[in-house]
């Protein structure tokens, strides 16, 4: 789960649901990938381009047995209740779906899940009811975490939040160059001898703070963009695997059309021999490929 790495993250304490135990729902997969808006150093037509493409297609898509389940991740389709979190404001880093692309994906379970007469979506059943309260749960706990790791604040209820330390040094800064600042009255100290003394000293230490403040920001910068750089590889990374998974829906079909070919061409003028290249092993070694890269 791309979510979690890095973050120590212990997926067994949602997947568990300890108090009240998932009884429907087996061998459910979830990949999501996480962009947050106005905190990166992406220029401002790169993020209104992706946020645009989000619009359009960000959310998490559903897929049963390899096959889309529609109309679940469409503009304007909260299946799993993320809008509606944000706007309760309970969990306070952002996590609309428009932050998110990804995909939960069903294997088997034919009988848990019934597809509606319309055959657009899913009869929401226990089981359903199940995986929509599984998707919510793991990605509202990922973005908490997250939200942790950046130094914002997760929850309304949250006690014992702590400021950016970057504000803490700005703060203590602050308060110190006013200590310092250049006035007349010495009512502050006990010693009009020691007054410069003290001054200097605190001068030394606003400034050893305003270093501390830069090596900070600098290292803050280095991350960024190291960030940046991994989730352009993540977005490569999800491109090239819808791309495998859509190949992968076609395999068989591709297969039947070769094998047709081959018996429609007329051998008396010599179509035969020209059709011996339409071997159905090569498509199914385009399957073995995009497995590898699968997996």
């Amino acid at each position: 789960m791309d979510l979690f790495r890095g973050f120590n993250y212990k997926i067994k304490d949602v997947l568990l649901n300890k108090d009240k135990p998932y009884k429907h729902i087996r061998n459910i997969h979830l990949r999501a990938y996480y962009f947050v808006y106005g905190v990166s150093d992406i220029s401002p037509q790169n993020e209104s381009f992706i946020r645009e493409k989000a619009k359009e297609q960000g959310g998490i898509r559903l897929y049963r047995n390899g096959f889309r389940v529609l109309p679940y991740a469409e503009p304007h389709n909260d299946w799993l209740g993320l809008d509606a979190s944000v706007r309760r404001r309970t969990v306070l880093p952002t996590h609309a779906n428009i932050n998110f692309f990804g995909f939960i994906e069903i294997d088997g379970q034919d009988d848990k899940f019934e597809e509606l007469s319309s055959r657009e979506g899913l009869l929401e059943n226990d089981a359903f009811k199940e995986l929509t309260d599984f998707g919510y749960k793991v990605l509202t706990d990922a973005v908490t975490k997250v939200g942790s790791e950046r130094g914002v604040k997760t929850r309304t209820n949250e006690k014992n939040w702590k400021k950016e330390p970057e504000e803490k040094i700005a703060e203590i800064i602050e308060e110190l160059e006013s200590m310092t600042s250049s006035n007349e009255d010495e009512q502050n100290f006990d010693y009009q001898e020691d007054s410069e003394d003290v001054k200097e000293k605190l001068g030394n230490i606003t400034q050893k703070l305003k270093e501390a403040q830069e090596e900070q920001k600098q290292k803050e910068k280095e991350l960024l963009e190291e960030k940046n750089l991994l989730r352009i590889l993540a977005g490569l990374g999800l491109t090239i695997g819808e791309f495998i998974h859509e190949i992968k829906q076609y395999q068989g079909a591709l297969t039947s059309d070769v094998i047709n070919i081959k018996n429609i061409v007329n051998p008396v003028a010599g179509g035969h021999d020209r059709s011996d290249g339409l071997n159905p092993r090569n498509i199914n070694q385009i399957g073995d490929r995009c497995r590898e890269h699968d997996n």
